[in-house]
C-alpha cells in the first residue's frame, strides 16, 4: 500500500490554496513546514499500520514525494512531459463540458493569446466550472490523481478526454483548478523551489541538482541519510566539502558543466595543476552498465537506449561493437562522455552544424556513432564522485580499450605553462575544434555544477577580438509564445545598390536577450509587418518553408536597425536563405551609430565563407592568440556591471563627431557650449542627431561638463548612469531633452523649474523669487497644456484617504453638472460570462463601480454573510436567460434577508447609462418576474 492512498486530494488543495493565499513568503514557508511536520507524523503510524520496521530502508511508498511532486512539478523529471498546451487542454476541456466551438467560454478556453507570464489559465477554467460544477470536494486520493496524470503523460489525447471528463462528474471546480495547474506545471505559489527544498533540508537542493530524482531525495529524507553522505564527504579533505551524491547505475547523473575561463590563467595555474581536453562538438551522454543490460541517457535525463542498443546481442548498434572494449569483470559502471558522429569514410568526426542526429543516423549511411569518454564515475559499486579527477583518469585508461569510430579516450595533456597553453590552444583551433577544456587535477566530480566546478571552458568567441564580429541588420522577428514581446530576431546581410534598390538575405536568428531588449523593441515596434497578413516583397530571402527561418514580423530595411553579432563559427543550414549561417550567435550591441545600408553586405559575407578548404564547417578566427588574451589587458577577467552593459552600445562604438560638416541655420546658442550627457534611443533620437541640432543652432558641443560655467548647458535625455551620478553630486544644472527640442522648434529660450532633470540650490532659490514650489509663474497665465505639465509634476505627500462618500462629494464639486463615475457606491454581481455581460462589467467598472465576484466570496470563507450583504444589483443578460435556472442559482446562493436588498437589473442599464454618459432610470431597466 502506498501513503498517497490515504492522503486526499481536496486536502492537497486545501494546502495549495492556503499557500497561494498568503502573501508573506515567511508565512507561507511556515504552512508548508507544518505540514510536512504533520506528513511526518502520519508517516510514522502509517508505517506502523503496515508492520514496517523503524530500521526497514524507505522505498518510496511513504515518503513525501506524492506531495513533494505536487509543490514543485516541474522539478519531477520521473513523470513523462504531459505535451499539452493550453489551447489543446481547451479543446479537451469544451469537448468534456459539451460547449458549443462557438460560444465566448470556448474561446476562453481556447485561449490563444493568453499569456501565463501574467495570467493564471486554471483560473480562467474555474470560473467556467464554477456556475456548472455543483460537485462538493470529492473522496479522491492523491494515489488516483497521479495515476490520472500518469494516464494523461502518456500522450494520449483520448486519455486525457477520459480524465478530465471523469474528473468533472466527481471532482468540485477548485480540485480541477488544481488538477489543471498540475497538468500545466504552473502552480502560481510564489515561492520558489529553492525554499522549498531548504524547508525540507539544507541539502535537499544540493541533492536535488546532483540527481534529479525527487523521489530518490524523499527516500534519503525519510532514512536522514544526508548525515551519512555529508561524513563521507568531509573525509576527502579538511574543512567543509561539497556534497558527493550517491549514485546508482540506471539513474540519471546531471553532468558536470564547465565554466566559462575566468580569463588569467596564471591565477588558475597556482590554484592547482591543470590538464587541458578537446572540447567536442557533440551530445552529451552518460553510458549506465548493470548485470548484463546497457543504457545511454542523455544530458537532460532522456533514456535513448532504443538508439544504441540495450545489449550485445542487438546487430548494428553501437553497443554490439563495445563486447571486446568494456573490461572482462565488469559488474556496473557509468560513463560520462560525449557522443559524436564518425564519419567512416573520411576518417574523422562529423559536427553538429552539420545537421547531423547522433541518435538518429540511417543505417546505409558511412557515419555511426562513436562514444569518446572523459570521465568515469562509478565502478563495480563503488562511487568515484568523490576521488579526484587524475586518480579518476589512471582508473579509466586502465580499464578501457580503444578503437577508432566507436569508443575512443578523451586525451588530456599536462599544461606545463602559460606559453604552453597558448600554444595548445593555437593548435586547437588550426584544427578546427570547438574549443578546449581545463581541469584541475584535484576537482572532484560534482553533478550539475558548473561555476566554481575546476572545468573550465576556453572558446576563440570568449576572447575578445580572436574571431569576427557580423554587423547584421535585422529584417524580421519572432514573437514570444504569448505573442506579446518579440524575443528572437531575424538577421540578415544586405545586397545595397541605392537606398531605393537593395536585397536582403537571412543568415541567422538571434535571441533578443540584452540589456536593451524593451528599448529595441519599442524602437522596431510601429514598424513590423504581420507576416500572415502582408507577404515580403520579392527583395526579401527567406526560407518560408522552415519553421525557425521563417519570422512572424518583417521590417523595410530602412525602418530596421543594426545589431553586431558574435558566433562561435558558420554552419551549413537549411533554415536560412544563404547555405552558411550563424553557430551560437549572441547580440553583442545595438550598432546605433550606422545608418541601416551600412551593415555587412553580401559580398561581405561571401568573402568570410571562402577558404574553408573543403570543411563545412567555417570558422571565423581572425589571428592568432597571444599571450596577452590569458593573462594581459586584453584578456576577460570579468564580467560586465549592467551599466557597463547598457553603455556599451552606446558609448563605445559611436562616431567622432565632427561640427565643421554642419551647417549652421540660427544664432539661437552662440556664445552656449553644450554637453549631450544621454541621448533617448527608444525615441530614435541619437546623440549624433543632437550634436547636430545644436551646432545648427549656432552651439558649441563639449564631451564633458564645464564646472562653474555658467554658459555651459547640459542636456539629458535618458537617465543613464553618467547622468544619475552628476545628479547626485548637486554640482550641475542638467535640462531635459524636450526643452531643448521645444527651444530649437520655436528658436526662444524660455526656461522653467519643470525643464530641468536635477538642479542646484542656488538655481533653485532663483527660481523661487518668480515660481511656485510646482514650477507655476507667479504673475504670467499658463495655457491647458503648461497646467497639465505642471500638475503631472506634482509630487503631493500626507494626502489623506476619501472614503467612498467623501470621494463621491468631491467628485460633485469637480463635475457639477456632468459626473461620469455616476456607479460610485454601487457593488454588483454578474451573473453571467458571455461577451455583452463582460462588456457590460468593464462599463460598470469604468464608471467607478465595485464588481464583486465568486473569488471575494470564497477567499473570505468566514465574512461569508457580510460579502454578500454588500450586493446591491445582479446583473443579468435578458438575451441569453434561462429563468429556471436563474431562480435555483438565486435561491441556493442568497438567502431571504440578502434578497430583500438586492435589485436584479439588466446589463442594458449599464450600456445605456455608459452610451448617454449620465445614469438612466433604473425602474426601466429592473426584473420582477419572480413567478
Amino acid at each position: 500500500m502506498d501513503i498517497s492512498e490515504t492522503i486526499k486530494f481536496r486536502d492537497i488543495c486545501s494546502l495549495l490554496n492556503r499557500v497561494r493565499k498568503t502573501d508573506n513568503k515567511d508565512k507561507k514557508c511556515r504552512i508548508i513546514k507544518q505540514y510536512y511536520a504533520s506528513f511526518c507524523k502520519h508517516r510514522e503510524r502509517f508505517r506502523e499500520e503496515q508492520k514496517l520496521k523503524p530500521d526497514m530502508p524507505e522505498d518510496g511508498r511513504s515518503s513525501f514525494y506524492c506531495i513533494l511532486r505536487c509543490l514543485i512539478p516541474k522539478a519531477d523529471t520521473a513523470r513523462q512531459s504531459y505535451g499539452l498546451q493550453m489551447p489543446t487542454l481547451g479543446r479537451v476541456y469544451i469537448k468534456a463540458l459539451q460547449l458549443s466551438a462557438q460560444s465566448k467560454e470556448a474561446e476562453l478556453l481556447e485561449a490563444r493569446n493568453f499569456c501565463s507570464i501574467r495570467g493564471d489559465y486554471a483560473e480562467r477554467v474555474y470560473r467556467i466550472l464554477k456556475p456548472r460544477c455543483s460537485n462538493s470536494p470529492s473522496d479522491l486520493t492523491l494515489k488516483e490523481v497521479h495515476d490520472m496524470l500518469d494516464s494523461v503523460a502518456s500522450e494520449n489525447l483520448l486519455n486525457t478526454e477520459n480524465v478530465l471528463t471523469k474528473l468533472s462528474q466527481i471532482a468540485s471546480a477548485e480540485e480541477q483548478m488544481w488538477f489543471v495547474r498540475l497538468l500545466l506545471k504552473t502552480m502560481h505559489l510564489a515561492i520558489g523551489e529553492q525554499r522549498i527544498f531548504d524547508l525540507l533540508h539544507d541539502q535537499a537542493k544540493a541533492m536535488y541538482q546532483a540527481c534529479a530524482n525527487l523521489s530518490k531525495l524523499c527516500c534519503h529524507l525519510a532514512d536522514n541519510k544526508f548525515a551519512l553522505i555529508n561524513s563521507s564527504s568531509q573525509q576527502l579533505g579538511n574543512g567543509p566539502a561539497p556534497l558527493v551524491a550517491d549514485i546508482t547505475p540506471f539513474e540519471h547523473v546531471r553532468p558536470q558543466l564547465c565554466e566559462v575561463f575566468p580569463g588569467n590563467m596564471e591565477q588558475i595555474m597556482a590554484s592547482d595543476v591543470l590538464y587541458m581536453e578537446t572540447k567536442m562538438d557533440g551530445e552529451r551522454f552518460q553510458l549506465h552498465y548493470k548485470d548484463g543490460c546497457f543504457k545511454y541517457i542523455s544530458r537532460n535525463g532522456i533514456d535513448y537506449t532504443n538508439s544504441f542498443g540495450s545489449s550485445y546481442d542487438e546487430e548494428n548498434k553501437l553497443t554490439m561493437k563495445l563486447v571486446h572494449l568494456l573490461p572482462i569483470d565488469m559488474q556496473s559502471i557509468i560513463l560520462d562522455g560525449e557522443m559524436m558522429v564518425w564519419d567512416s569514410l573520411n576518417n574523422k568526426y562529423r559536427e553538429k552544424g552539420e545537421n547531423t542526429d547522433v541518435k538518429h543516423l540511417k543505417e546505409e549511411r558511412s557515419w555511426q556513432p562513436c562514444f569518446v569518454v572523459y570521465d568515469l564515475l562509478y565502478w563495480n559499486g563503488q562511487n568515484l564522485l568523490g576521488i579526484p579527477y587524475i586518480q579518476r583518469m589512471y582508473k579509466l585508461r586502465s580499464l578501457l580499450r580503444e578503437q577508432e569510430g566507436v569508443l575512443q579516450l578523451m586525451k588530456s595533456e599536462k599544461v606545463l605553462s602559460v606559453e604552453d597553453f597558448r600554444m595548445k590552444f593555437q593548435q586547437a583551433l588550426d584544427q578546427h575544434a570547438e574549443g578546449v577544456v581545463l581541469k584541475k587535477q584535484n576537482a572532484i566530480y560534482r553533478p550539475g555544477c558548473r561555476n566554481g566546478s575546476g572545468w573550465y571552458k576556453v572558446k576563440a568567441d570568449h576572447i575578445d577580438g580572436l574571431t569576427t564580429e557580423f554587423d547584421l541588420l535585422v529584417i524580421g522577428g519572432f514573437y514570444n509564445r504569448a505573442r506579446t514581446f518579440v524575443e528572437s530576431f531575424l538577421v540578415g546581410v544586405l545586397k545595397y545598390i541605392s537606398h531605393q534598390q537593395f536585397e536582403v538575405y537571412s543568415v541567422g536568428k538571434v535571441s533578443n536577450c540584452t540589456q536593451q531588449r524593451v528599448l529595441l523593441n519599442n524602437t522596431l515596434n510601429s514598424h513590423w509587418h504581420l507576416l500572415s497578413q502582408e507577404q515580403p516583397p520579392l527583395w526579401y530571402h527567406y526560407r518560408h518553408t522552415n519553421a525557425e527561418g521563417r519570422p512572424d514580423v518583417w521590417i523595410e530595411p530602412r525602418n530596421s536597425v543594426i545589431l553586431q553579432i558574435k558566433a562561435a563559427d558558420l554552419n551549413p543550414s537549411g533554415a536560412f536563405a544563404l547555405s552558411m549561417s550563424l553557430h551560437f550567435p549572441r547580440i553583442q550591441m545595438w550598432r546605433n551609430d550606422k545608418a541601416w545600408h551600412e551593415c555587412l553586405s553580401l559580398e561581405e559575407y561571401k568573402q568570410l565563407k571562402q577558404n574553408s578548404k573543403g570543411s563545412g564547417i567555417k570558422k571565423i578566427v581572425k589571428r592568432n592568440v597571444s599571450l596577452d588574451d590569458f593573462i594581459g589587458s586584453q584578456s576577460k577577467r570579468r564580467k560586465l556591471t549592467p551599466a557597463e552593459k547598457r553603455n556599451l552600445g552606446l558609448l563605445s562604438y559611436e562616431k567622432q563627431f565632427d561640427p565643421n560638416n554642419v551647417e549652421k541655420t540660427s544664432q539661437l546658442f552662440e556664445g552656449f557650449s553644450v554637453c549631450i550627457l544621454s541621448a533617448a534611443l527608444n525615441r530614435r533620437y541619437t546623440a549624433q542627431y543632437l550634436k547636430t541640432l545644436v551646432v545648427q543652432n549656432g552651439g558649441t558641443i563639449v564631451e564633458n561638463p564645464l564646472p562653474n560655467n555658467p554658459s555651459c548647458i547640459l542636456i539629458a535625455g535618458d537617465i543613464s548612469v553618467r547622468v544619475q551620478a552628476l545628479c547626485k553630486s548637486k554640482k550641475y544644472d542638467i535640462v531635459s531633452l524636450d526643452w531643448l527640442l521645444r527651444t530649437c522648434e520655436k528658436q526662444r529660450i524660455d526656461i522653467t523649474p519643470l525643464d530641468f532633470i536635477c538642479i542646484t540650490p542656488e538655481v533653485k532659490e532663483k527660481f523661487a523669487e518668480v515660481f511656485d514650489e510646482y514650477g507655476d509663474h507667479y504673475t504670467t497665465f499658463v495655457r491647458s497644456k503648461q497646467l497639465k505639465r505642471i500638475c503631472d509634476a506634482m509630487i503631493i505627500d500626507n494626502v489623506p484617504e476619501l472614503d467612498d462618500e467623501a470621494l463621491n462629494e468631491l467628485e460633485n464639486l469637480i463635475y457639477p453638472i456632468k459626473n461620469i463615475n455616476f456607479f460610485r457606491n454601487k457593488n454588483g454581481y454578474f451573473y453571467s460570462i458571455e461577451h455583452d455581460s463582460i462588456h457590460a462589467k468593464l462599463n460598470f467598472q469604468w464608471h467607478a463601480g465595485n464588481v464583486i465576484c465568486d473569488r471575494n466570496i470564497e477567499e473570505t470563507e468566514f465574512n461569508r454573510d457580510e460579502v454578500l450583504s454588500k450586493i446591491s444589483y445582479i446583473f443579468i443578460n435578458l438575451q441569453q436567460f434561462h429563468k429556471t435556472e436563474f431562480l435555483e442559482w438565486l435561491h441556493e446562493r442568497f438567502t431571504t434577508e440578502h434578497l430583500a436588498h438586492i435589485q436584479i437589473v439588466s446589463i442594458r442599464w449599464i450600456l445605456d447609462s455608459h452610451k448617454a454618459r449620465m445614469l438612466q432610470d433604473i425602474k426601466e431597466y429592473t426584473w420582477h418576474d419572480f413567478d
